[in-house]
Order: C-alpha cells, then sequence, then structure tokens
C-alpha cells in the first residue's frame, strides 16, 4: 500500500514538473518577445550564472522537503560559510583547508538540525529558525560584524574561474543535480526519504531507519549551503555576515514552483531545478524590462501561492 501511495505521488510530481516545464517555456516566449536581449548568449548565461545559487540551495532544500521537513536555516548558513571561508583565506589558511572547513561546519549545522528534528522531536519549523538564528549569530561574532576582502592570490585564481567563460557555480550546480537526480531515483537511500515523507509510521514499521533518514537530508541541504557561501564569496570577492537574507525563501519557492510538496512524500531534483529557472528568468526579465525590483518580488510571491493553489485545486478535483 505504502508504495502504490509512493507511485501514485510521483506521477502527481511529473504532472507538476509538466506544469513547471511549460510555465518556463512560456515566460522565455514572453520576454523574448518584449526585449531583443532575452535571447542574446550572453543573457542566458547570465541567467545560469545569477539562477546556480538558488538551484543549488533548492536542491537540498528539495531532500528535507520529501522527507517531510522544512529548512529555514540555509540563508544563514550561507552567511556562516562565507565568513568562516574569508576568515580562514585572510588568517592564511590554505584554501583547500578553507574548503573542508566550511563543509565540516555547514554540515555540522545540518546535523543539529536533523538530531532537533528526528531524536528530540521538535517541529522543523522551529529547529531550524534556532539555527537560523545561530548561525547567524556566529557569523557576526567571528567576523566580529565586519566584512573580509583581503584575499590570498590562491582564492583570485579560483575566483577567474567563477567569473570567467561559464562560472564555476554553475558546473557544480549541474554536479550537484544530476549526482542528487540519480541519489533519489536511483539508490535505496532516495526510496526511503520518500516513503519517510510519504507516510513516517509505516515506513519504520517497514524497517527504514526513518531518524536517520531524515538526519541525512538535513545534513545534505546545509552542506549545499556551505558550497553556496564559498561560491557567494567567490562571485563577490568579500565575505559577509549579512549575506544570504531570504536565501531560503527563495530556495524553498523554487522547490514548490517546481512541484516540491510542502507535506512532503514527492517531488524531483528536476522540477526543484526548472523553479530555480523559473524565478531567475523572472527576475532577468522583468530586470531587462525595467520594472522595479519591489513589484519583482510581489510578482514571484504571488506565483508561488497561485502554484501551491493549483496543486490543492487539482486534489480536490481528482
Amino acid at each position: 500500500m505504502l508504495f502504490r501511495n509512493l507511485i501514485l505521488k510521483v506521477q502527481s510530481s511529473i504532472v507538476r514538473l509538466g506544469q513547471a516545464a511549460v510555465a518556463l517555456f512560456l515566460l522565455v516566449a514572453v520576454f523574448s518577445f518584449l526585449s531583443d536581449s532575452f535571447l542574446k548568449p550572453d543573457n542566458l548565461l547570465n541567467i545560469l550564472h545569477q539562477t546556480a545559487l538558488n538551484a543549488l540551495l533548492a536542491i537540498g532544500m528539495t531532500f528535507v522537503m520529501i522527507s517531510g521537513g522544512i529548512d529555514l536555516s540555509v540563508g544563514s548558513v550561507v552567511a556562516l560559510s562565507s565568513v568562516i571561508f574569508g576568515g580562514a583565506l585572510c588568517n592564511n589558511i590554505p584554501i583547500f583547508l578553507a574548503i573542508i572547513l566550511v563543509i565540516i561546519v555547514s554540515c555540522a549545522c545540518g546535523l543539529g538540525n536533523g538530531i532537533g528534528v528526528s531524536l528530540i522531536s521538535i517541529p522543523p519549523f522551529i529547529v531550524t529558525l534556532g539555527m537560523m538564528s545561530i548561525a547567524r549569530g556566529l557569523a557576526l561574532i567571528l567576523s566580529g560584524g565586519r566584512s573580509f576582502s583581503d584575499f590570498p592570490i590562491a582564492f583570485y585564481s579560483l575566483r577567474s574561474i567563477e567569473s570567467q567563460g561559464i562560472p564555476l557555480s554553475v558546473f557544480l550546480f549541474l554536479f550537484a543535480g544530476i549526482t542528487a537526480y540519480f541519489a533519489l531515483k536511483k539508490t535505496q537511500v532516495g526510496k526511503h526519504i520518500y516513503a519517510t515523507g510519504g507516510n513516517e509510521k509505516a515506513a519504520s514499521l517497514m524497517g527504514i531507519r526513518t531518524h536517520a533518514v531524515k538526519i541525512k537530508t538535513y545534513v545534505i541541504c546545509s552542506g549545499l549551503a556551505g558550497v553556496s557561501g564559498i561560491i557567494l564569496t567567490l562571485r563577490l570577492a568579500s565575505a559577509q555576515p549579512t549575506f544570504g537574507v531570504m536565501y531560503e525563501l527563495n530556495a524553498i519557492a523554487a522547490a514548490v514552483i517546481g512541484g516540491v510538496s510542502l507535506r512532503g512524500g514527492y517531488g524531483s531534483i528536476l522540477g526543484a531545478a526548472v523553479g530555480a529557472l523559473i524565478i531567475g528568468t523572472l527576475r532577468n526579465g522583468l530586470t531587462l524590462l525595467n520594472v522595479n525590483v519591489y513589484i519583482q518580488q510581489l510578482v514571484i510571491g504571488a506565483i508561488i501561492i497561485f502554484s501551491v493553489a493549483v496543486e490543492g485545486l487539482r486534489k480536490k478535483l481528482s
């Protein structure tokens, strides 16, 4: 019965993915008609560049949401990761050790979230809200409220990969997306994540270690937030404790628009990626049309509500 429900949910996620893909195609068509600059190769690469960071966070958020949770701390983890990366480099720590340190700390944040949710049974909203404050506070304490920008030559060598040609962030997004897709669709771990989000009690009765599954999803989510913090530091040549504000909401929005359920149990990495592209395309197109940034935020919020409302209506009709 559990796997039958999972199959039905997968079918539903395919329908949502199709809707998101059609929406993306329509956006591209509309902006291509309204702006001569939209389909230029430089602008399309710019959309990918701007979308990659949110897409990485959306991929991590998809793991958590499919398992039945949510993570509000990723924006603060981005800031903490940026500060640790920048501070380590400014203190003459080799760049590869700085990257490893960021991954360890960011994954530790995810581990704390996962333990709080799965073992202590605190609601995900409360645990990750607390971690949001903890990570932001640590970023401010470690940085003293200031930014880091006096980086060694090795930093700028790595930054040149991010800023020239196809950005490093795009490669990392594609690599993370492909890896995550196969992890969810082709591995036992992925099946356990879907089962846990679909019906945790039934999954537990089937012998699935649901506590461990949830912890893994939060660790993955925070780990990708750590990578995003490094990319953001490379992109802006600065590490600041104020980075990452509202990033968690953008990641959730991308996942929801792409068909990932807020209730858990279904969704896809491809859908989250399409959702991130929809947001990136919408912002880019509206910017080319000189639409006020505040109006852009209003439009994106309306699209999120519309996307969830359509899914709710479809369920009622079915």
